[in-house]
């Protein structure tokens, strides 16, 4: 099966949703109050991340000079940088969670134990390319990226819909 259309299409609605998030964020931004406006930021900067993961890692899968050990290195690094900054983010989030007594463990799971599982298997799927192994990385990095395209959006979604009504309450 070809993949290029589905990572020109992934890529094209991660551009078009990051840049999205960018005007949601100035919509939100000025409605959240004091002490929760460091968890918002921890999700909005999450989101970003797995907005961009999703842009570039599709872009790497286009390339046409990059063969499968190319496109398999690109993913690994990709994967390495963000599992070091959405750790980062999602510190906030962490901390919130520990200070309400597990009160947010659902979201702290869909945050950053989700993201990071996805990595780890994009990660052990590029490992496996770059040591010999048989195979594309197409279709399980297609499967995975969609995944993390589907928990961004989902992440935007809440920091949205939960952000303005959250100060109403």
């Amino acid at each position: 099966m070809e993949w290029d259309p589905f990572f020109t299409t992934l890529a094209g609605a991660a551009a078009t949703v990051l840049a999205l998030l960018f005007v949601a964020v100035q919509l939100v931004a000025d409605r959240v109050e004091g002490n929760q406006k460091d968890r918002w930021w921890a999700i909005a900067f999450s989101t970003f991340y797995l907005f961009l993961t999703v842009f570039f890692i599709s872009l790497s899968q286009l390339s046409p000079v990059l063969k499968s050990h190319g496109r398999a290195l690109t993913t690994l690094v990709l994967v390495i940088i963000y599992i070091f900054r959405i750790t980062g983010s999602s510190f906030l989030i962490w901390h919130s969670m520990f200070r309400r007594r597990g009160e947010r463990m659902w979201e702290t799971f869909w945050n950053l134990a989700a993201p990071l599982i996805i990595y780890v298997l994009l990660g052990f799927d590029s490992l496996r390319i770059l040591l010999g192994g048989q195979g594309q990385l197409d279709q399980p990095t297609a499967l995975l990226i969609a995944i993390l395209f589907g928990l961004a959006l989902r992440n935007s979604w809440h920091l949205i819909v939960e952000g303005v009504f959250e100060k109403k309450r």
